[in-house]
This record gives structure tokens, sequence and C-alpha cells, in this order.
């Protein structure tokens, strides 16, 4: 079929709207020709069809990010819950120590959040890149189970840092790439309240899974 005569996709008409103050209009990008399905809409189907696009985006996108971020808060939380569980007599962790094991997550944070988002600006598939630190970060967070030393806590948490600074900046990457910059405010004031949200239920959520003290795992040894 000739791409003329094809209906447009959601990349099509993305790749082929621009967004200027008030006013929607069709433009060629690197010399492709337009579909003539595009062309031929008129302005007010130009504006319903945008806000088509734009919903779709966000009922894929927004939920997706957000769920992520919240977490990526929780993930970070967990060590303070730990505390009230008996993680400082379990590895004879005093005040100071247990502060310094919170901090050094940051140290690997901080400082590479820049490199990995020059990284994800060369990828043609950033959200692949993100989803695989979150997978990543998942692991390491779940290692931290088998700590059996300060010093290991220590190791555990700065590589924990190193992997979770692909998602904050790495996710605003990937909405800017989605969204104009009209659009993009509103979309990240939903990322901050997917913050809020991890902040209000990542103890309590955490407090549910401490209280089980090994109730599941020693119905599981029962079963075998």
């Amino acid at each position: 079929m000739d791409d003329l005569t094809k209906k447009p996709t959601i990349e099509s008409v993305k790749d082929n709207f621009s967004y200027a103050e008030g006013q929607t209009e069709v433009r060629n990008i690197a010399g492709r020709r337009k579909p003539e399905s595009l062309c031929n809409l008129s302005e007010e189907e130009t504006r319903l069809l945008e806000k088509k696009l734009v919903r779709k985006l966000d009922l894929f996108i927004l939920p997706t990010i957000g769920i992520l971020y919240i977490l990526n808060y929780i993930d970070r939380q967990n060590l303070s819950a730990a505390k009230l569980q008996g993680i400082m007599e379990d590895l004879s962790m005093n005040e100071q120590q247990f502060a310094t094991a919170i901090s050094i997550l940051f140290v690997g944070y901080l400082p590479f959040q820049i490199p990995s988002n020059l990284l994800i600006t060369k990828l043609s598939r950033p959200g692949m890149y993100i989803c695989t630190a979150v997978v990543v970060w998942g692991c390491i967070s779940a290692a931290t189970a088998a700590v059996k030393t300060y010093e290991q806590l220590l190791v555990v948490r700065a590589f924990l840092g190193v992997v979770e600074a692909a998602f904050f900046p790495g996710a605003v990457y990937f909405l800017s790439a989605w969204y104009t910059k009209q659009e993009l405010g509103k979309r990240l004031a939903g990322l901050y309240i997917a913050q809020q949200v991890g902040n209000a239920f990542g103890g309590l959520l955490a407090a549910g899974i401490l209280q089980l003290d090994g109730a599941h795992g020693e119905f599981l040894l029962r079963k075998s």
C-alpha cells in the first residue's frame, strides 16, 4: 500500500507534528513526504488528533514511570525500616556506621547521573535502558538480605546508588522525548507525586513485610 494512503499511526503523527504557541502545524522532517491524510486535516481535526495522541501517551507511559519511581523510593528507604528490626545488632553496627551505610548510597548516586544521561541519549531504546537498570537495582537490593558484615553492606549500598542513578534523570529524558515542553511540566509534576506516594507508603509496606518475621518461609519449610 502506498505510504500516502496508510492510516496515520501514533509514531507517524508524532513525527509530523510541530507544536507552536497555541497552534499545531504539519512539518516535513528529514526530507520525508507528509502523509496525505495529515495534510488534508482541518485545524479542528488536527487539534482533536493531537489530544487523542497525548491521552494515549499518558495512558501507557505515565503509570509505568510512576510505579517505577515509587519502587525507587521504597528501595532507598528499606535500610531505615530494617533498623527497627535489629539490623544494627545483626551486623554489630553503631549509629555512626549506620549513618554511613545510609549516606554511601549517594556517593554513587550523584556523580553517576551525568554519565548515565550521556549514555542514554546515545541509545535508540532509552526505555529498555531504564528497565534494565530497574532489574539490576532490584537484584542488588535483594542481595542486601545476604550481607553478613558492615563492610559488605557498604559495598551493596554503593553499587545500589550507582545503578539507581540511571532512573530519575533517565525518566526525565524519556518523558522529554515523548512530550513537548508545553506538555512536559504536568507530566513531571505527576512524577513528583509518585515520589510522595513512595514516601507515604514505603514505610507502611516495609513494616507489614517485617511483621511477617519469617512466617512465610517457615510455612514453605513445613510444606517441603
